[in-house]
């Protein structure tokens, strides 16, 4: 559930309800605007907003909006932080589907706050904080050692403190909060262990990179260019079959096999959840192929790729498109080169009956596509 998009009467509501129709020790997942990672944010909402105007179409508004920021951007100087800010803030919001400038950036409630200012509403209903839902969200992981020690001793003994002092020094704009109203689990060890990974599925967008002599037996690059490395044949077997799979998942048992290190693969496999590397899924996600004679393709990809938005929206629940600067990639995380292969979407296919394959051409891409998305 979402409390920053809507009044604030609504957001009361939100928590009321999601504490009053709630079992003893179930619990409530929360996603809102944190402070101070926000504000400049609202720079760029309060642009967008006075540009795009409440008249004409979405559609208007949202070309209208990325237009502005876009003219912006070209015209500052690079030497300028409110320049660099612009020209950042442009980059990101060029991989952003249209519906989400409309339901962000151009929506008409949007009210952050900081994280004790939420849990302090949340209390008030009977609900506490128990963690981030999202274990690649950590703000820990963008602080270093020496700053991380510095929030620990601000903070004190002081849960809720430590918090806000991660999202002050880490400048996190966004959490995804698990609220929970049983003394029991609010009281709980905060340990995540290995072996409860086994029951999941993952995928990793990992590729395989030369080993140079005397380096690690395997070393991987993962989405956002990190190198990862292992000198661990089991680990490196289980990251090979992550890398050729996506964006399919994988089982974690398949993964950690029946080794006698298993346990250190499942170790290996929660640290790359936890820096959010891979994505762990309750439910396994089975990709479509390009070879496949009968693709399934859903009415949203279908809709979203005839509105020549810059991705299309997968059942991974994200947006699986890039920006302008990679027309391929849109279509195929795993495309290589414009020149080397044609852009594809490879998504998941789901249940139901398969519908006639449907060849399309996407106006930014550079030849015929297949989107292999679930119905």
């Amino acid at each position: 559930m979402k409390t920053t998009w809507v009044p604030a009467a609504v957001q009361d509501s939100i928590l009321r309800v999601a504490s009053s129709c709630r079992a003893p020790e179930g619990i409530a997942a929360i996603s809102y605007n944190v402070l101070p990672g926000w504000h400049q944010r609202t720079i760029i909402r309060d642009i967008m907003l006075h540009h795009a105007g409440t008249q004409g179409s979405s559609q208007l508004r949202v070309a209208k909006a990325r237009a502005i920021l876009g003219q912006l951007a070209q015209s500052a100087r690079m030497s300028d932080p409110y320049g660099q800010l612009l020209r950042h803030e442009a980059a990101v919001l060029a991989q952003k589907p249209a519906s989400y400038i409309l339901g962000a950036p151009l929506a008409a409630h949007n009210s952050p706050c900081t994280f004790q200012e939420f849990a302090g509403k949340a209390g008030a209903h009977g609900s506490a904080y128990r963690c981030e839902a999202d274990l690649g969200s950590s703000a820990r992981d963008l602080l270093t050692p020496p700053a991380l020690r510095t929030v620990a001793e601000l903070s004190g003994q002081d849960a809720g403190s430590f918090e806000r002092y991660l999202d002050l020094f880490s400048r996190r704009a966004f959490r995804r909060s698990i609220l929970v109203k049983s003394p029991r689990l609010e009281a709980a060890p905060a340990t995540i262990y290995p072996q409860r990974m086994l029951p999941l599925h993952l995928s990793a967008r990992l590729r395989q990179a030369p080993v140079r002599e005397g380096e690690a037996t395997y070393v991987f690059t993962d989405a956002r260019g990190r190198t990862l490395s292992t000198r661990s044949p089991s680990v490196g077997r289980a990251l090979d079959r992550l890398s050729a799979a996506f964006p399919a998942t994988v089982p974690v048992r398949d993964l950690a096999g029946d080794a006698p290190d298993r346990s250190r693969v499942a170790r290996a496999l929660l640290d790359l959840t936890i820096q959010g590397r891979a994505t762990a899924s309750a439910m396994p996600l089975e990709i479509g192929q390009p070879t496949d004679a009968r693709p399934r393709v859903w009415s949203l990809a279908r809709a979203e790729a005839a509105a020549g938005l810059p991705g299309v929206t997968s059942g991974r629940r994200s947006d699986d498109g890039a920006g302008p600067a990679d027309r391929a990639r849109p279509w195929n995380p795993g495309c290589g080169h414009r020149d080397r292969s044609p852009p594809n979407l490879g998504g998941l296919r789901g249940a139901g009956s398969a519908s006639k394959a449907r060849k399309m051409t996407h106006p930014r891409a550079f030849g015929p596509i297949r989107l292999f998305v679930p119905l």
